[in-house]
């Protein structure tokens, strides 16, 4: 090979090199830059509904005729999105976030509570569900996130002592306040079909049956087929993306 050709193909190297480089480059920054906005904008939302409702605010919660009061924190996250329709947290920990509700359960896998373009996504409620949590089993879907922001700390579930000492889920919708009592978390793979919301027959208790055997924990709550069940479900932070972590709940209305 002559000095030439051998030059050229250094410097043919050097250059995708460089390329590579620039390429991993904007992808790292495009990257936390996104888990930034995440957290800009929940701070900005968790904002409005931690403050006190204005008088303005109460009466734009006046219901319509034979329409149910729509809760003043509610509604007031309502003038930013009408699909916000609930808020979920739990104390000591940085789930701290609206519930949103499409009329499919895909674009907010991918669209903040703006209705943004977001790789962080939203919490948000199955499209199938009543948001009253009045269905025998609701679900809430959320991505996994690094910084334990969404459902990035759900997986801590899986620790008896963490799922008794976080046992207390605290849900506001647009109707009603509520406690999730957590009672099963468990690891699986969408081989499990763990997604029907209504039942019949024997199936909603055959399907607890099925849940608890699967659960990693046992919290000491007593879960029957007279109860409402709440889930929350998301992905690992495995490569394979068949594999979900998930938490189920029990709903107790509590004003």
């Amino acid at each position: 090979m002559s000095v030439g050709v051998k030059k050229m193909a250094r410097q043919i190297a050097l250059w995708i090199s460089m390329l590579v480089f620039i390429v991993s480059f904007y992808m790292v920054g495009n990257y936390i830059y996104s888990y930034v906005e995440n957290a800009n904008a929940l701070a900005e939302i968790q904002e409005v509904y931690e403050a006190p409702v204005q008088q303005q605010a109460t009466t734009s919660a006046t219901q319509l005729i034979n329409e149910p009061i729509i809760r003043p924190q509610i509604a007031k996250l309502q003038q930013i999105n009408k699909e916000i329709v609930g808020w979920i947290s739990i104390d000591d920990t940085k789930l701290n976030n609206p519930i949103l509700q499409a009329d499919d359960n895909d674009f907010y896998l991918t669209h903040n509570y703006k209705g943004q373009q977001s790789r962080a996504g939203s919490i948000f409620m199955d499209y199938r569900n009543d948001v009253a949590l009045e269905d025998q089993h609701t679900i809430l879907y959320g991505h996994v996130m690094r910084d334990d922001r969404m459902f990035g700390a759900l997986s801590n579930y899986a620790d008896e002592a963490y799922a008794k000492e976080h046992q207390v889920i605290h849900v506001e919708t647009m109707h009603g306040a509520y406690e999730l009592h957590v009672f099963a978390a468990y690891e699986t793979t969408t081989r499990f079909y763990y997604l029907d919301t209504t039942f019949e027959g024997k199936e909603y208790g055959e399907f607890l049956q099925d849940i608890k055997g699967r659960s990693r924990i046992d919290t000491g709550v007593t879960m029957t087929v007279a109860d409402n069940m709440v889930t929350l479900s998301t992905c690992t932070l495995s490569e394979d993306n068949d594999e979900r972590f998930v938490v189920h709940a029990k709903v107790i209305p509590v004003k």
